[in-house]
């Protein structure tokens, strides 16, 4: 646990990621419905390649694969929207929602995961791991949700995970305080 406790960093920086992309749209919808698609292929590559540091970084402890298998697919999405940014602006709500709800679930794994380390922190991260997951679901199968709202959503949800990060960062750091 010390080791992952030691890189707690990355999370913040990756939280502040999100939260510069969710001002970003919040400010900007329709211009940033336009790039989002750009916005998010960046920013999903930077804490892609965050998770991969921080699970290589982590590989004596357990459970350091499934950061792994998140960097992976943050950096496959960020490719995908980098390369194909029309294709990808066109399908951005199931793109999004495939991609928030395996956010959603990789939060929901590690809360688990605290749980059993009897971390007083995990139910907090439970909880915004299940909010991820029944938003990504609702972006995938609900077509009512129109461009616009899909903007705002998108900029509530990066601040969602922006904000998550940040707590969780900051906990780590707090939980690498006391076991010093």
């Amino acid at each position: 646990m010390e080791d992952i406790l030691k890189h707690w960093w990355l999370l913040l920086v990756g939280g502040l990621l999100f939260l510069v992309l969710g001002f970003v749209s919040l400010a900007y919808p329709m211009t940033a419905l336009l790039s989002v698609a750009l916005y998010i292929g960046l920013i999903a590559l930077a804490t892609g390649i965050m998770s991969l540091a921080f699970a290589f970084s982590n590989m004596s402890a357990g459970g350091w694969g499934w950061r792994l298998f998140e960097g992976i697919v943050d950096v496959l999405f960020g490719l995908v929207m980098l390369i194909h940014p029309m294709i990808s602006a066109a399908l951005i709500p199931v793109i999004i929602g495939i991609w928030v709800f395996i956010r959603g679930l990789m939060y929901l794994i590690d809360a688990l995961s605290w749980r059993r380390n009897r971390s007083r922190d995990w139910s907090g991260y439970a909880v915004i791991g299940v909010l991820l997951m029944v938003f990504g679901f609702l972006m995938i199968i609900d077509e009512r949700f129109g461009l616009l709202p899909v903007a705002y959503l998108l900029a509530a949800i990066f601040l969602f995970v922006g904000f998550a990060s940040l707590i969780v960062a900051f906990s780590m750091r707090r939980a690498k305080r006391e076991t010093a």
